[in-house]
Formats: C-alpha cells, structure tokens, sequence
C-alpha cells in the first residue's frame, strides 16, 4: 500500500510518501521537493504522533503516517495517492500489549 501526499511548504510544494506492505507494517517516509523546504518539514513530521501516540520518526506506519499528515495543521496537506478507511492496530483478541 502507498500513500502519497503533497504537501505545502511556504507556498512551495513537496510530495511526502510512505509505501508499505500492510497498513501495520513499517517503511521509511520518502520525500521529493527542493532540499531545504524538505528538511523543514522532514524536521518537523517526524516529532509527530500517529494514530496511538507513537511518534513517527524516519520510519513509521501507514496508519501513523496518515493520521500524523492529516491532523497536523503547521502544513497543509492533501492525500493524492491511497487510503485508509481505519485505524486497526491489528492487535488479536486477547493479545497482550
């Protein structure tokens, strides 16, 4: 799965992405756009949280990526490419965690 999403860096724009296997499974964020409005917002997405309070980092996954891009407001951004229809940790019944 792929998501991909453009995003507004002072009024330049950068595409952020994150291609994983699962919407559980881990991969690098992947970014295109001029290097300094990139390290700008690199800087700042990977102190955000996802969808259960785990920060991003430079690896994270597509359900914290998602949810991390679309409530952050310091940058607008649009989804252009895939989706998440929930947030499932996919934890199994009875699991410990």
């Amino acid at each position: 799965m792929i998501l991909k999403f453009k995003v507004n860096v002072d009024d330049r724009f950068i595409n952020v992405s994150l291609e994983a296997p699962s919407p559980n499974d881990y991969a690098p964020i992947e970014y295109q756009g001029a290097p300094d409005d990139v390290k700008k917002f690199k800087n700042f997405i990977e102190l955000q949280c996802g969808a259960f309070g785990h920060t991003l980092g430079s690896t994270t996954t597509p359900i914290d990526f998602h949810r991390a891009m679309l409530y952050q407001k310091q940058f607008p951004a649009e989804l252009i490419e895939g989706k998440i229809d929930k947030y499932d940790p996919d934890i199994p019944v009875g699991a410990k965690t």
